[in-house]
């Protein structure tokens, strides 16, 4: 980031994601602007659209803005609730080149995630304080997901797929 600001002073440089969100102190003098804590999807889009209207990133809820020589206000954002996962537009992956992406040394193949979270808090795990409760989407938008995705080979990278056995079976 420091080194894209030098070049463009003008831009706005946000970092979001686990790291982001587990340790936000790591970021202090990384040269981005702000911080997206926890899901980044409502927050992320809220910045965007003040951004491109003209205005500042003043009290966005899940924005931690960071600021030379001071503290800035940090309001955390409610995590989505299970409607709102479910109405996530889903990736665009009409774009990707299969040919080129692989999940560890296996065969060509598009990693989706299906559900997000754990009914567990245990003490050696962060998925609990990035995704507090369970959120799933439905094993047809999950069928329907699968149907779309120009590879033979898909890794279900969720926190916890079979925290629901019954929905596991049933996609």
């Amino acid at each position: 980031a420091e080194v894209v600001k030098k070049a463009y002073q003008e831009i706005t440089i946000l970092a979001g994601g686990i790291h982001v969100s587990m340790a936000p102190q790591l970021f202090k003098e990384s040269g981005f602007d702000g911080l997206v804590i926890g899901e980044g999807e409502k927050t992320f889009l809220e910045c965007a659209q003040r951004l491109m209207n003209g205005g500042d990133l003043e009290n966005i809820p899940g924005l931690f803005l960071l600021r030379t020589g001071g503290r800035a206000n940090f309001t955390p954002r409610t995590p989505l609730t299970n409607e709102e996962f479910n109405n996530l537009p889903q990736p665009a992956m009409d774009g990707l080149r299969p040919d080129i992406y692989r999940w560890g040394f296996w065969k060509k193949c598009r990693a989706i995630i299906t559900s997000r979270g754990c009914p567990h808090r245990c003490n050696f795990c962060s998925v609990w304080k990035m995704n507090p409760g369970v959120r799933m989407l439905k094993p047809e938008a999950v069928v329907d997901m699968i149907a779309t995705i120009p590879t033979s080979h898909v890794a279900i990278i969720d926190d916890n797929f079979f925290v629901s056995e019954s929905r596991a079976f049933e996609i």
